[in-house]
């Protein structure tokens, strides 16, 4: 994979990185609740903080997943590595549509929205650069690196 691709893979890691720290400190009650669930919550109430360890522990995986497929951590076949990237870019898509338009919180909208906007259009990149056609795509040729 050229250094191009690479270094998106790192980018949409560490946004999944990002996300996995916002849920490790909602989980330990910081009043962060404005970057999730529309706001409603200042602070997690603890009965739902199992669901913030949950998703810290899936975005940490999905963060590990993008390096893994950029080969920065091991050498992963990405044949098996692009169908899960695949989901995670429609959950992105997904995401984006829910932060930006149907919250209510404003946070939420402009930190979180953006940060999945960015993230969706990355790692769209990245599975179209390392993609068996990006080869006839001019501006995604990358060489052998």
């Amino acid at each position: 994979m050229c250094r191009v691709l690479r270094a998106i893979s790192v980018v949409c890691a560490f946004g999944w990185f990002a996300n996995a720290l916002l849920h490790l400190l909602l989980l330990i009650g910081m009043p962060l609740g404005s970057f999730v669930l529309g706001g409603k919550y200042t602070v997690i109430p603890i009965a739902m903080r199992p669901i913030n360890f949950l998703l810290m522990l899936l975005w940490s995986l999905c963060g590990w997943s993008y390096l893994a497929y950029g080969g920065v951590i091991f050498h992963a076949p990405r044949r098996h590595l692009r169908p899960s990237l695949i989901i995670m870019t429609v959950f992105l898509l997904l995401a984006s549509v829910f932060n930006i338009a149907i919250t209510s919180s404003s946070t939420e909208r402009y930190a979180t929205g953006t940060l999945s906007v960015v993230m969706v259009l990355l790692s769209a990149v990245l599975l179209l650069g390392s993609s068996e056609r990006a080869r006839t795509i001019s501006w995604l040729r990358c060489g052998t690196s």
